[in-house]
């Protein structure tokens, strides 16, 4: 089987350049527990230790991701071996890097660079992340007057926290809908799950192709951009800029705070524990751009002088470590803040 991969990608994988899609590939080639024929058999798709889904399929000769079984349940100390006859190659591109390679995602490819988020899909973050991902002609039926402003260099913010709305932590696939009433974004805010007609809808959106796989995560095309709740209403009237959310009381907007705050944490928390240390710093990044973008300016300026310090001290950071503590103290400042300001209001 490894004979038959063309000889200039095995000396790839070989180098030092192509250790991580070795990784990834050998990680593919490994499913959690232990899994004998007799129950694969009765399985129709496994997800890998890449996170990545194999198809199973049952006949005279049991396939497992294309690749036909030729010996079962040899025993070893820490499981089971079955024995194929062909490697099983994952998807090696990065969310950013298949999302660039779609002619129909050239709009949302454009605002997520605009907005800064580019590196946080791309080869430098593991996640895994599920993305729900707007086609161009989504964009298109947007009010134009709501895309000039989020597309302003004073919406950037705003901008960052729609593309949040579009982002759930983890690998979300499509059977994975099914059975779930709604998903926390990284934007801080819950996104409805319904289904109509037969069909599963995200925020309303409608799911034009389903489980893309991708080596940080799973990608859904959608038919419609989600608008958080916060901003949905200018979708039907002359958008307000970035500071959709200044009518919100200091003590609702110091709770909505500490809410971003306290879901960044129970996310990226147990990924540092995990050892998946770039995973937790970028989702402790989106969280504190999600709150400057959440704020505004009524945001206190301290406020928004502690995301932005904290932000680009922890940019300036080449250990991903400690950029990720930099991230916890910045956040860690401000829910102190909001917790003692959330009250104050009867």
């Amino acid at each position: 089987a490894f004979s038959r991969l063309p000889e200039a990608e095995v000396r790839r994988l070989l180098s030092p350049e192509g250790r991580r899609d070795l990784q990834r590939i050998l990680a593919h080639h490994v499913l959690p527990g232990r899994v004998p024929a007799a129950a694969a058999f009765g399985l129709r798709r496994a997800e890998s230790l890449a996170g990545q889904s194999l198809s199973i399929e049952p006949g005279p000769s049991l396939v497992i991701g294309g690749a036909r079984v030729l010996a079962t349940d040899v025993a070893f100390d820490g499981g089971l071996v079955h024995v194929i006859d062909g490697v099983l190659i994952p998807e090696t591109r990065t969310i950013a890097e298949v999302a660039a390679g779609v002619e129909d995602l050239s709009t949302l490819v454009s605002l997520v660079e605009q907005a800064g988020l580019l590196d946080q899909l791309g080869p430098r973050n593991d996640g895994p992340w599920t993305v729900f991902a707007p086609v161009n002609a989504a964009f298109g039926a947007l009010p134009a007057d709501l895309v000039a402003a989020l597309t302003s260099p004073a919406g950037r913010m705003q901008l960052a926290t729609v593309l949040g709305f579009h982002v759930v932590p983890g690998r979300v696939r499509l059977a994975d809908l099914a059975g779930t009433p709604s998903l926390r974004t990284l934007s801080g805010e819950p996104v409805a799950v319904t289904l109509e007609g037969g069909g599963i809808r995200v925020g309303g959106a409608g799911i034009a192709a389903a489980d893309i796989e991708t080596a940080n995560g799973v990608v859904h095309l959608l038919d419609a951009v989600m608008l958080p709740p916060s901003l949905a209403s200018a979708a039907g009237e002359t958008a307000r800029g970035p500071s959709a959310d200044t009518g919100m009381s200091p003590a609702r907007l110091a709770a909505r705070g500490a809410a971003v705050i306290e879901r960044a944490i129970e996310i990226g928390a147990p990924l540092f524990n995990d050892g998946n240390i770039e995973a937790c710093a970028a989702t402790y990044s989106i969280a504190l751009e999600s709150l400057d973008a959440l704020g505004g300016s009524a945001l206190p300026a301290a406020d928004r002088d502690r995301i932005r310090r904290g932000l680009e001290e922890a940019a300036r950071e080449r250990d991903v470590r400690e950029r990720a503590w930099i991230l916890r103290r910045t956040m860690d400042d401000l829910y102190r803040r909001f917790l003692n300001r959330r009250g104050t209001e009867a």
